[in-house]
């Protein structure tokens, strides 16, 4: 067996090892490395190790990866592979509960400081009927998580409850709003936790679609915890999901092109959520500043030229239509690591 010592650099402490796997696994335990092993990545042909910078990585046996994003969610997810089965499991139920409504209750609280009551209650009155058991039980994850997936509802104890009375209505509702406050929390602690994310070692470009009224604005505050895609495309699909009718008179649709820059802290979402967004959750709070480059603009017919779903846009008489699309590149200027935590839901 070569000699190994601490101290090398990673290229030499691997050609020591001459890349024998058992021989690296000493080396990580001896020099402090953390090592991926092909097993753990779901490749039969890949050997990782890692040091404390990113950029030492060297991969055997393989290419080099070309996307740095694509390069850090591979290791985060070995990581992940890698952890106690009670952190995992925290992990994806944080992960799978941002999915479906409690991102918009996490982000409501921090934004606006509250909760609109009326929101609570239409969604107390769906989880009562069972009407959203499919979104509890679907889900996506870009890596064979056995984790991935809530058992059941985290509202289960609710499904036809009796709200035949005021007193009982309120009554569900009051532990309706338990659950939503303790999972907030719950929430909160597992993603302002720098283990929990990723912090980017280069630049990348992310994109978020909007869809907002003509006369709107941009908010260029990005606090809370904001969702983007990793591809254009799935920027559309968010922009136009759900939509049946649109009105250019009323309605424009706008992507932001935004350059997120060295030292921004991203969740992978995609550990375990609903359906295949390709998106990241950016954790760091700051705002977005228009860049020097130009807003392209495009005429596409959404969902069909683009997402390839089968369905076009409707205009108010039933027929096919363009929508304008606005491109718009913004920089992301980082300013705190993490939002506040959520400590009580605040109802208005």
């Amino acid at each position: 067996m070569s000699e190994v010592k601490c101290g090398m650099d990673i290229k030499s402490c691997v050609e020591k090892a001459n890349t024998d796997l058992n021989q690296i696994l000493e080396l990580s335990k001896s020099c402090g490395l953390t090592i991926y092993s092909e097993n753990e990545i779901d490749s039969d042909e890949k050997i990782y190790y890692l040091c404390d910078d990113i950029s030492q990585v060297t991969k055997l046996k393989s290419e080099v990866f070309v996307d740095n994003l694509q390069e850090q969610l591979t290791f985060w997810y070995a990581a992940y592979k890698r952890r106690p089965a009670d952190e995992k499991k925290q992990l994806s139920d944080a992960f799978r509960l941002y999915a479906y409504h409690f991102d918009t209750y996490l982000n409501s609280s921090i934004r606006n400081g509250k909760i609109p009551y009326t929101l609570l209650v239409r969604h107390c009155l769906e989880e009562n009927t069972n009407s959203n058991a499919s979104q509890w039980t679907d889900i996506y994850t870009d890596i064979d998580n056995p984790e991935c997936g809530l058992q059941q509802s985290p509202f289960s104890c609710l499904i036809d409850a009796d709200m035949s009375t005021k007193e009982l209505f309120y009554s569900v509702m009051e532990n309706y709003i338990k659950i939503v406050n303790n999972n907030c929390i719950f929430m909160s602690t597992i993603f302002n936790n720098k283990l929990s994310s990723i912090n980017l070692r280069n630049p990348v470009v992310v994109y978020r679609g909007l869809k907002i009224k003509k006369d709107a604005f941009v908010r260029e505050e990005l606090n809370g915890y904001t969702s983007v895609a990793t591809k254009i495309d799935s920027a559309y699909d968010i922009a136009f999901g759900g939509v049946k009718a649109f009105n250019m008179d009323i309605y424009k649709v706008v992507i932001l092109e935004i350059t997120l820059g060295k030292g921004v802290s991203v969740l992978p979402i995609n550990l375990c959520t609903i359906q295949q967004e390709n998106e990241i959750v950016i954790v760091s709070q700051g705002k977005i500043n228009h860049s020097s480059d130009k807003t392209r603009k495009e005429k596409i017919k959404p969902w069909f030229d683009v997402i390839k779903h089968g369905k076009y846009i409707s205009s108010r008489f039933g027929k096919p239509i363009k929508v304008p699309v606005e491109i718009i590149p913004y920089n992301f200027i980082k300013q705190e690591d993490f939002p506040p935590p959520f400590t009580e839901i605040s109802i208005g």
